[in-house]
């Protein structure tokens, strides 16, 4: 049966760019779209925010270009996140209390997918009884938790998002034990799903495919690596949390010992520019490649180059990056938080 399913969120469908980055929401609303729902997706747009196209996909926008702005002055972010919320709620609810009343008696699913969302679908669910799901990428409130006041405050937005009693709520399984938050924050949502994120990799035996050779040993004369040189590769979105810096002072350190060792790092963001003078702060502009983002589709020509794949987030590391390195049979070295 056809339906309108209306996704809110506060992010772009791809965490980096064109198909580059987390997979898991384009594959959610691709999922939508190839079973010939007619899907929108309400959403912020800035100059840092982009759309994507989508076959089946119907963007509705609500510019953020100024609050954008206002949140990267570091003195006045927070008060710029609570305007920057406070709009996204009541064009979330403006947006698609449109939607839902031109449906033509079409059955309506609310979509809110992370914790920006819920407060609006919350509300919509409610005022025109249509269901809704709460989609959460994991969570950031293991480690604030019990810390009561100051984190209730910072993260509010977070608390209540998970507290929230939705129709269905599916929580990630990445290490950073968010069914167990939902539990002690008291969620009483009778569906609850705790699922780990499936991973498109292609070449999954690239182990033992019988061009890997050649693959690794082009691309190592692409990207100026020699046969002899020990490649150390991070695979990730550019910012401070995934902690890309760890690896360049651990590289530091092993070229005293092995001055043949490389570091590729796979990713773009905020956080480059810091990274790109770390490295030039320790000479090590030889050592290190700043790769940029990578189409899914082409990840497996960069897993044949490397030698030892790197994961050292603060937050739970039992992301996709992690388990595509082990489909691709990648020894790895990473930090034991969450479920690694």
């Amino acid at each position: 049966m056809k339906m309108r399913v209306i996704f809110l969120s506060a992010l772009d469908v791809w965490s980096i760019g064109d198909r580059e980055g987390a997979s898991s929401f384009y594959n959610t609303i691709t999922l939508y779209t190839s079973y010939g729902h007619d899907v929108f997706l309400i959403k912020p747009i800035s100059t840092r925010r982009k759309n994507y196209d989508i076959k089946g996909l119907h963007y509705i926008n609500i510019d953020v270009d100024y609050i954008d702005f206002v949140r990267s002055i570091p003195k006045i972010s927070f008060f710029a996140d609570f305007i920057f919320r406070v709009k996204l709620t009541h064009n979330f609810i403006r947006q698609a209390s449109a939607l839902i009343e031109e449906s033509n008696n079409m059955p309506c699913l609310l979509y809110a997918y992370e914790v920006h969302a819920v407060a609006a679908a919350e509300y919509l669910s409610k005022k025109y009884k249509v269901p809704f799901i709460a989609r959460f990428q994991g969570t950031i409130l293991d480690s604030k938790i019990h810390n009561k006041l100051f984190w209730y405050l910072r993260y509010n937005v977070h608390y209540r998002a998970l507290r929230t009693k939705a129709d269905m709520v599916i929580m990630t399984d990445d290490g950073t034990n968010g069914l167990n938050i939902l539990k002690l924050l008291e969620n009483k949502t009778e569906k609850i799903y705790f699922w780990r994120n499936g991973v498109n990799a292609p070449n999954l035996s690239l182990s033992i495919h019988p061009h890997v050779d050649d693959i690794r040993h082009k691309m190592r004369e692409y990207l100026n690596f020699t046969d002899k040189d020990i490649v150390l590769m991070t695979l990730s979105r550019l910012v401070c949390w995934k902690r890309v810096d760890r690896a360049i002072d651990a590289l530091s350190i092993l070229l005293k010992q092995y001055p043949n060792c490389k570091l590729m790092i796979l990713g773009d963001g905020d956080a480059k520019d810091d990274l790109q003078s770390r490295v030039k702060q320790k000479n090590m502009e030889n050592n290190v490649l700043f790769v940029g983002a990578v189409e899914q589709s082409s990840l497996y020509q960069y897993f044949a180059v490397a030698d030892i794949f790197l994961s050292l987030y603060d937050i739970s590391n039992l992301g996709n990056p992690l388990m595509e390195a082990m489909l691709y049979r990648m020894p790895s070295s990473t930090i034991k938080n969450g479920n690694t």
